[in-house]
Formats: C-alpha cells, structure tokens, sequence
C-alpha cells in the first residue's frame, strides 16, 4: 500500500533497479544466455566439451567445458557433501542440519553462478569446512567406538 516501501524493497532490492518486462530482466541476462548460447555452444562438442568458457551456471558450466564425460566426476564431487550428510548424518543435531542446509543452497546458486560450489574465496569455504569437520568427527567417533568394542 505504500509506494515508496515498495519502490524501494520490491524494484531496488528483489530486481536490482533491473526491469521485469521477461525473465531475462529478472536473471540479469542470465535466461538469454542458458537459452540461446548454452545450447549452441554444447551441440558443437557435447561429450568432451569445448575448453574454457563462460556461462553462469555450474552444471552448464561444467558440460560446456568438460563435456558429458568429464563432467560426471565434477558432479559427483559437488553433489557427494549432501548425499554423505543425508545418509550419515542424525537429522536431530542443529549443526548437521544447518550443514544439510549449506549444500541445499550452495547448489542451488550453482544454477545461477558458474563457481559455487566450489568458488574462490569466503562464499564456499564454509560449505567445505564444515564437510570436513563433520568427516573428521564421525571418524573419531567410528575409531573410539571399535576401540571400545575390542
């Protein structure tokens, strides 16, 4: 009901003083370049790709580049986090589950980014951090507990 509330949260904040005539307003270009580039690019070598290249998307990313083939491993290795913590994790624990909530969202801004998950700098570190703090952890306990046993 206010207009400048809304200006300001709706037009400056969510879009970014970007219009919202179509979607790729909304995606800052983003859905012209899924759309028409990524689709050219990968027809012309789909299973080894084609080298560096540039899109904003991770998995587009990796299919240009690598190709179908390589890209598996590069998959499995972003997606292996969530599944290990999925399965091996207790879902009663806050940190486990605020590491479940990590890979979610760290792969699902791969959709719209070409790094994450595994991007330079702070954004990521948090993502492999406590992965490996958490591997570390059920390791000890696994170790303390067969020697308990025997």
């Amino acid at each position: 009901t206010n207009d400048s509330f809304y200006n300001t949260i709706v037009n400056n904040v969510i879009f970014g003083s970007r219009g919202i005539r179509d979607l790729d307003d909304v995606s800052s270009g983003r859905w012209n370049m899924y759309q028409q580039v990524f689709l050219l690019v990968f027809r012309e070598s789909p299973w080894i790709g084609r080298g560096d290249f540039y899109i904003e998307s991770f998995p587009l990313s990796a299919l240009l580049q690598y190709g179908i083939i390589d890209s598996i491993p590069i998959f499995i290795m972003a997606l292996y986090p969530l599944f290990w913590a999925l399965k091996n994790l207790s879902k009663k624990s806050k940190i486990n589950i605020a590491f479940i909530i990590i890979c979610s969202t760290y792969l699902f801004n791969g959709l719209f980014e070409e790094l994450a998950p595994f991007g330079p700098g702070v954004k990521c570190y948090m993502l492999w951090l406590l992965f490996g703090l958490l591997l570390g952890w059920q390791s000890n306990t696994q170790k303390n507990a067969s020697v308990a046993i025997s």
